[in-house]
């Protein structure tokens, strides 16, 4: 499917900008949903081509959740960059712009004609966005405002230009390989697009037989689960994975590998059970609420916390570092880092293990060792 708009194309009432675009219907009525119900978009597709803007940049809109007046989400693909616009977000109600990341820390970078898939999901207050391109999942989390919550909305996708005859020049277009959408809390990962290997050369025959080599280890790969607005137990693999919870309360388990962790709505526990490791298994937290949400320490892992239940206070610090000889569990609020130190005094390296990523501030009364 195929969706083609030039500049100087027909425009519609309250735009200056061509589109050629589907709309959300329901039967022959126009889609008019709302958050208590929710709504979830799954697309694959390329953008083959997008404007040039005075005679600089390349921006196109591929896909959107559309209130009655403004945008809860406007995606945008602009010269191999991938990030989204809510028109009524932050502390101000006002436009803001949001960014994906990948569990390595790394950002999309999708090329013209390359085939790529994202998701939208939103409901109730939580909006989550992936953009799931070059064998990896790049993710964007938000809480979504109280003055959406009284709007109703339907999706759009397509082709949405951000130039004109006065100040660009061009064409936009976009290849969908597929689009599907719904409302019952269901929700699918597309097959994650990887760039095509570079062919292994045929080996010139020899006199001798050639031993077969060894094979070379291949890096897990990244998995994504989402939860439901139920109560969900998700567990990660060994790989980087990304885990929502979505709605619910839930339980997280990364496991190994570094993570991605949000719980979103809810009264949400984070475990760590695995042998800690500074660069191969770091979780991130998303969206850490000190009013709701836990983390729970496994003493099989986290040794020194003999005591099970409520962190002793005695073993918890905040700052840069253990000072004492029982600082075993210490939370940098400055980065987000929480680190176990095995001595509790700081004389041997600590051990990072997760980072909070709103920068939370932890008590003892957020971590329960299991």
């Amino acid at each position: 499917m195929v969706f083609y708009a030039p500049v100087n194309g027909a425009t519609t009432s309250g735009s200056s900008y061509a589109r050629s675009e589907l709309r959300e219907m329901k039967g022959t009525e126009k889609a008019a949903w709302n958050l208590s119900t929710g709504g979830f978009m799954s697309a694959t597709l390329e953008v083959d081509a997008a404007p040039m803007r005075d005679g600089q940049g390349h921006k196109l809109v591929i896909g959107q959740i559309h209130g009655q007046d403004d945008e809860l989400v406007r995606l945008y693909w602009q010269d191999n960059k991938l990030y989204f616009a809510n028109d009524q977000s932050g502390s101000d109600n006002q436009e803001h712009d949001f960014t994906f990341k990948a569990a390595d820390g790394s950002a999309p970078d999708v090329s013209l004609n390359e085939k790529f898939s994202y998701t939208i999901n939103a409901k109730g207050n939580a909006l989550d966005v992936d953009i799931y391109a070059d064998g990896k999942v790049y993710h964007s989390h938000t809480t979504i405002n109280s003055v959406w919550q009284s709007d109703t909305f339907y999706f759009k996708a397509g082709a949405y230009l951000g130039a004109n005859e006065t100040n660009g020049s061009g064409y936009g277009q976009t290849s969908f390989y597929a689009l599907s959408f719904n409302h019952d809390g269901t929700t699918t990962t597309p097959s994650t697009p990887t760039p095509t290997p570079t062919p292994t050369p045929t080996p010139t025959p020899t006199p001798t037989p050639t031993p077969t080599p060894t094979p070379t280890p291949t890096d897990p790969l990244t998995v994504t689960k989402l939860g439901t607005s139920a109560d969900n137990s998700l567990t990660g693999t060994s790989g980087a994975d990304v885990i929502s919870g979505l709605g619910g309360s839930d339980k997280l388990w990364g496991k190994a590998g570094n993570d991605i962790l949000i719980g979103g709505s809810g009264k949400d526990a984070f475990t760590f059970d695995t042998t800690l490791s500074s660069s191969a298994n770091v979780d991130t937290i998303k969206d850490f609420n000190v009013v709701d949400d836990t983390i729970r320490l496994n003493d099989t892992v986290f040794t020194k916390l003999s005591d099970t239940g409520q962190l002793r206070s005695s073993w918890f610090r905040v700052g840069e570092k253990a000072l004492d000889s029982n600082d075993y569990i210490v939370y940098n609020k400055d980065t987000g880092a929480l680190y176990y130190d095995k001595d509790g005094s700081g004389s041997a390296a600590a051990v990072k293990f997760a980072v909070i990523e709103n920068k939370a501030a932890l008590t003892t009364a957020d971590l329960l060792v299991m």
